[in-house]
């Protein structure tokens, strides 16, 4: 059996916290361009393979077209022919030697990175080792351009974007390890709490040598300072907290004043209800002749108000039996007893003194025997 690997908790350095701080900066910047670089480098490998089979296409479909030519062409075509392939030939040759590394400082340089640098004491012993990489740095016009459309290319731009985040992200660690620095070993957030909690202290002990003398309370005659509250200066409201009274360390009755939300039923609730009563008879062994889903039947109206049953709309008894003629008679003598409708008593004076309608006969009746 192999041996187990151990695993030791990493010690905790000790010393100045600056240099610490400044330990852990150098060493995440370190790893942060190591990883940058790495990157870079898996991309632009297959970027460069990609310019490289633009131009083998170019040679291929040049060939091809020399081909298919005919003999007869001037000496002019086929030369300008043979220069253009030449010159795709020492690009591909060019393209194939291309150093990955001049692309990679590219982009670290425009994602805002900053490679370090080498210590003083090996730039002194390698000065003419520099001298000579700095000649060699100084790029020709087909690498620029070349650089320049690689660039361009759509691996090479999320590399980009992907590295100025992993950027964003340490700039970030980087102003809280410093604001922690500065606030003497405290987060934002304990200093804050800390500033409150002395506040809190303060408010406590405003107005515990003040004699009421009874005027505290609700009945403290609608006077802030009478009532036991005195009021807090604008200058001791903690920022965020204006408009809000200090908290004197009172537990409030905050549950009196928020109301219980109402119970409702559930969708099927009543069906559940009475099929579990229905299962709990059947079991018992008793008879249950209602349905499952059975409801108390509703109260009529005429019930709640005590209305006869044996009455109709009209008012009339319906165990009692009457003619139609008694009812055209009953309606009108209710007319002639005065309780005409309004409308209808102004529509006979209309017609009275209009002289349309109905009149009586005032003539002289003639009879034939």
């Amino acid at each position: 059996m192999p041996p187990k690997r151990r695993f030791y908790k990493k010690k905790k350095k000790s010393g100045d916290p600056e240099e610490i701080h400044k330990e852990e900066a150098a060493s995440k910047y370190s790893s942060l361009i190591f990883q940058s670089k790495k990157a870079i480098r898996k991309e632009a490998k297959v970027v460069k393979s990609f310019e490289c089979q633009k131009i083998i296409r170019k040679i291929k479909s040049l060939k091809d077209e020399d081909a298919a030519k005919n003999s007869n062409d001037d000496s002019k075509v086929e030369a300008a022919a043979k220069d253009q392939m030449d010159q795709l030939d020492e690009k591909l040759k060019t393209l194939k030697d291309f150093d990955i590394d001049h692309l990679v400082h590219e982009v670290l340089r425009k994602a805002g990175i900053e490679e370090k640098e080498e210590s003083p004491e090996k730039k002194e012993d390698d000065n003419d080792d520099n001298a000579t990489k700095n000649e060699a740095v100084e790029l020709d016009d087909f690498t620029k351009k070349l650089i320049k459309s690689m660039m361009k290319h759509k691996r090479m731009s999320s590399a980009l974007e992907s590295i100025r985040e992993k950027l964003i992200d340490y700039n970030t660690w980087l102003a809280r390890k410093e604001d922690f620095l500065k606030n003497g070993g405290k987060n934002a957030k304990e200093s804050d709490k800390t500033v409150k909690s002395d506040d809190k202290r303060a408010g406590k002990k405003r107005g515990r040598d003040l004699d009421l003398e009874g005027h505290d309370g609700g009945a403290g005659m609608f006077i802030e300072s009478l009532s036991g509250h005195i009021a807090v200066d604008e200058d001791d409201v903690l920022e965020g907290y204006e408009g809000f009274e200090a908290y004197d360390g009172e537990e409030d009755d905050i549950d009196d004043y928020i109301a219980q939300p109402k119970k409702r039923n559930r969708p099927g609730q009543r069906q559940r209800k009475a099929k579990a009563m229905a299962i709990e008879a059947r079991e018992a062994g008793r008879h249950w002749d209602n349905s499952i889903n059975r409801r108390k039947k509703k109260k009529r109206v005429d019930e709640d108000f005590g209305a006869n049953k044996h009455e109709s709309a009209s008012g009339l008894d319906k165990s009692k039996e009457i003619n139609v003629a008694e009812v055209a008679k009953m309606g009108k003598d209710w007319k002639e007893e005065g309780k005409a409708h309004p409308s209808w008593a102004a529509r006979e004076a209309q017609k009275a003194k209009s002289g349309l309608g109905i009149v009586a006969f005032a003539g002289k009746k003639i009879t034939f025997d």
